[in-house]
C-alpha cells in the first residue's frame, strides 16, 4: 500500500486546505524548511502546490480539522503558510 502524505495549506488558523503529494515531494519541502527557506519560496517552487486544486482533498477548514484529518489519512503532514509574501 502506498503511503499517503499531505501538505497543509494554511492562509490562517480558520482557513486550510489539505493536499496529498508525493513521498518526493514532502521530502523536499521537508528539506527546504530546514535549510530555512520561507514558505512563499517552497510553494512556488513545488510543481505539485503550485497548482491550484489539483490533489486537494479538503478545502476551508480549521487548521486542527487538517491536521487531523492528514494524520488519519496518512503517513505524515508538513505545514506551509500559502500566502507568505
Amino acid at each position: 500500500m502506498t503511503k499517503k502524505y499531505s501538505v497543509i495549506l494554511m492562509e490562517n488558523e480558520n482557513s486550510c486546505a489539505v493536499k496529498q503529494v508525493s513521498q518526493n515531494t514532502y521530502n523536499q519541502i521537508k528539506n527546504m524548511k530546514s535549510r530555512g527557506e520561507n514558505d512563499a519560496k517552497i510553494t512556488k517552487s513545488m510543481t505539485e502546490l503550485d497548482t491550484t486544486e489539483d490533489n486537494i482533498v479538503m478545502n476551508g477548514v480549521s487548521r486542527s480539522e487538517a491536521i487531523e484529518y492528514a494524520l488519519d489519512d496518512g503517513e505524515d503532514y508538513v505545514i506551509v503558510r500559502a500566502f507568505d509574501t
